[in-house]
């Protein structure tokens, strides 16, 4: 548990230096690497693995195409989808 002294020293840290104060178990202050409006922090308080680290961040979800096809809506499957209809493939066969 912390004590009071060093509490109040992380939250002046915190209120005169939001960005630059990096509390303990932070990896990484911003991941995005100013690709976001505000920093997305990195946290991890079980081990010492940085391997999170090694990636590169997209500012926007990227999906397969298959996941937005507009033409199809779902499948004439009667009772159940069955292999090659649309909504068996789209939802992982």
């Amino acid at each position: 548990m912390k004590m009071g002294s060093l509490v109040m020293k992380e939250a002046f840290m915190l209120r005169s230096q939001p960005l630059s104060y990096k509390p303990m178990f932070v990896i990484a202050l911003d991941i995005s690497n100013k690709k976001e409006n505000v920093g997305v922090r990195l946290f991890n308080d079980i081990d010492r693995n940085y391997d999170p680290l090694s990636f590169e961040y997209l500012s926007r979800a990227v999906f397969p195409q298959l996941v937005f096809h507009q033409s199809v809506v779902g499948c004439k499957c009667i009772d159940e989808c069955v292999e090659g209809c649309f909504c068996f493939t789209k939802n992982g066969n």
